[in-house]
């Protein structure tokens, strides 16, 4: 073997580091950083994170910023804090954009009639912020008093029509009044409460996720007070909380307010964010329902968990239905095709239309051109993943990395060569976090598996690239390609970047990045066949641990972790994920929600013809008892804006509401102007 081919045959820190420079990467001429520098990291991150996540809460926290001015600051290094969203002086709007000047007697009502100018809001959405700003401003000083009055308010819409967009102008008008202590936001789920800067409500609230014990702690006076303290509480993505779930929220509300007798301890206000639409909570029943679907599995005392929550949730009679889609707004097609599968109208046209999107790889972009995947299993998306990053990184000219994770068995035994390959086969899922074989090129898209840094959006879904790269120098290299190196071993840490952190900087790293580390999970009993309900996974029966970084490629994604994503162009699979054939027929919120993520009807592609029982025959529809929920929210949101309009029309700002438009883009086409739109390409499509 010459020279040359013992350097490619063991990669270790000086390959790296030439890889750093050729592909310029954030950490070029800086080199690798040791395990310590990756731990001191993590520390500030945790630090940081600690500090942000108690002034979302509001809480006091003594850790201080780690904010800093530019890249590659090393942890010792001082720093001051920097400007974020939070301390901008008064801009409003997205970014912050516009300038709004509040006096300290200006009313709730006048800064959101404001607000709704710098946010653009159209007629619903103000509404929605109008709602809670009234009533803020007629109860006053009698606000928290006991037994008083509280305010429960539902705001719906299907994705793409703004909702998130009320939650940050919700914000902007605490914080413009000095109030942003008094509001608490979260999301149903990590993700969720990332993307528009809030916390989790199980984190918030205490509470064990799914089936898990909740945590039991003694409750301190100061978090009493903290909790005594909140005017508002908003929980987005409503859809996902289960009536177990929100039941315990009620419950833990009720202890730390003191207030055993009203909902949520007698919070003022209370807003319901979410498009029931979306997918079921999970291993939970959805709020609409009056008990849950298998009742007579139920242990009693969940089925009264879960009626007593059903009935909390009908009392959020105060419902604003957006109606605006501003996500498809350029594509009348698209837009007239969901509306019609949402109401459960489809027709054979739809179909007819539907069937001819058949994916051409020899002519149709590929995933080193921005194609993304969705689809309901997890087998296919592992092997996607894996093609794709192939395929993208060749196009980008970037080298590819192949991680192998670390597997403990029991009592040390070793794994026959079969149960070997089946384990490292196997990716990650939501038992799993880290996959068996993790694929890496410096730019790829990645998608973080397990909630790590809530207040600093590192959150299972959260989307990120992975932009640089440390390797465990201890584990072997073999070099497959001169463009693809095999590492024995996880990585021991990887540098995400994402422009919702923007204006982070951490000491150490570039600005805009956080690490992670690689982490050691637990294989589940269910997975290891200890579980009596379960058969074991092949080859996991004396696997104990598995060892690898929480993020996972995500060129392809399943259709759960796709909600809330858009995609200029999108690969679906329309197929069910049980019984024993592979043509088995999606559920109604699995097409849906694939067929909701493409932004216009050019860029979207299905990996197989849908068969007519998937679409047609019969008419795949959202369940009668969930359709039945979802119509009386409709008819409370008719009722609402009835009511809103009567008993406010008198006021002095009214005429301010009144005169903003219905719609801010384009308006909604009617049935024949959108059939004809089917019919002008349909010799283009037949082409393809």
């Amino acid at each position: 073997m010459g020279e040359d081919d013992n350097t490619a045959a063991q990669r270790g820190r000086q390959f790296y580091t030439m890889l750093q420079d050729i592909q310029d990467a954030p950490f070029r001429g800086t080199g690798l950083l040791s395990r310590e520098e990756i731990d001191a990291i993590l520390k500030l991150q945790k630090k940081e994170d600690t500090s942000v996540t108690a002034n979302i809460q509001g809480r006091e926290s003594n850790a201080s910023s780690a904010h800093a001015d530019g890249p590659h600051r090393r942890p010792d290094v001082p720093r001051r804090p920097a400007q974020t969203e939070e301390t901008l002086a008064n801009g409003v709007g997205p970014a912050g954009q516009m300038r709004l000047e509040v006096g300290p007697y200006m009313s709730h009502v006048d800064v959101a009639v404001s607000l709704a100018r710098g946010w653009t809001l159209n007629k619903l959405q103000s509404m929605a912020v109008l709602l809670p700003a009234v009533f803020l401003d007629e109860r006053g000083t009698q606000l928290q008093e006991e037994e008083g009055k509280q305010h429960l308010q539902y705001v719906g819409g299907e994705g793409g029509t703004g909702k998130s967009r009320v939650i940050h102008a919700i914000k902007d008008m605490f914080r413009l009044k000095d109030g942003l202590h008094t509001l608490l936001v979260t999301g149903a789920s990590g993700n969720a409460a990332a993307l528009i800067g809030g916390v989790t409500l199980h984190s918030a609230c205490n509470i064990g996720f799914e089936d898990k014990t909740e945590i039991t702690r003694n409750i301190s006076e100061e978090e009493k007070l903290r909790w005594k303290s909140k005017t508002m509480l908003i929980v987005d993505e409503i859809s996902q909380v289960g009536g177990l779930t929100l039941a315990s929220v009620d419950s833990r509300l009720r202890l730390y307010r003191d207030d055993a007798h009203r909902p949520f301890g007698g919070i003022p206000i209370v807003i319901f964010f979410g498009d029931f639409f979306q997918f079921d909570p999970v291993r939970q029943t959805s709020l609409l329902l009056s008990e849950p679907r298998e009742h007579s599995k139920q242990r009693p005392e969940s089925l009264a968990k879960h009626v007593a929550a059903h009935k909390l949730f009908l009392q959020f009679t105060t419902v604003v239905m957006l109606r605006e889609q501003v996500r498809t707004a350029g594509c009348a097609r698209l837009r007239g095709f969901l509306r019609r599968l949402r109401n459960g109208q489809q027709t054979e046209l739809d179909f007819q239309r539907l069937y001819r999107r058949l994916y051409n790889q020899a002519s149709q972009p590929s995933f080193a051109d921005g194609l993304r995947a969705v689809t309901p299993l997890n087998q296919d998306r592992w092997d996607l993943n894996m093609a794709a990053i192939v395929q993208w990184a060749r196009a980008q000219s970037k080298h590819i990395s192949i991680f192998v994770a670390k597997h403990d068995t029991k009592a040390g035994k070793r794994l026959r060569v079969e149960e070997l390959c089946d384990v490292l086969r196997y990716g990650d899922d939501s038992q799993l976090p880290t996959p068996g074989l993790f694929f890496y090129a410096q730019g790829m898209p990645v998608v973080v598996t397990r909630n790590q840094l809530t207040g600093l959006k590192l959150v299972n879904g959260a989307p990120f690239k992975a932009v640089d790269i440390f390797p465990d120098l201890a584990c072997g290299t073999i070099a497959l390609a001169s463009d693809v190196t095999l590492h024995l071993g996880p990585p021991a840490a990887v540098l995400l970047q994402s422009d919702d952190i923007a204006d982070l900087a951490v000491p150490g790293l570039p600005k805009g990045t956080l690490l992670i580390k690689s982490k050691t999970v637990v294989i589940p009993d269910s997975m290891r066949g200890k579980n009596s309900r379960s058969r074991s996974k092949p080859g996991f029966q004396l696997v104990t641990h598995r060892t690898g970084p929480l993020c996972t490629p995500a060129f392809a994604m399943t259709d759960q972790k796709s909600q809330g994503k858009q995609f200029s162009e999108v690969l679906l699979n329309l197929k069910g994920v049980y019984g024993s054939s592979s043509e088995t027929r999606p559920s109604f919120m699995s097409l849906y929600v694939q067929l909701s993520r493409a932004e216009r009807w050019e860029g979207l592609y299905l990996f197989r013809r849908p068969a007519r029982g998937d679409f047609i025959e019969p008419k795949n529809v959202l369940g009668r008892q969930m359709r039945d929920g979802v119509y009386k929210l409709e008819r409370l949101g008719g009722e609402t804006r009835l009511r809103f309009e009567h008993d406010y029309r008198h006021e002095s700002w009214f005429r301010d509401w009144d005169a903003i438009a219905e719609s801010t883009s384009v308006t909604e086409v009617d049935e024949e102007d959108d059939t004809s739109l089917w019919c002008e390409s349909e010799d283009d499509e037949s082409e393809s």
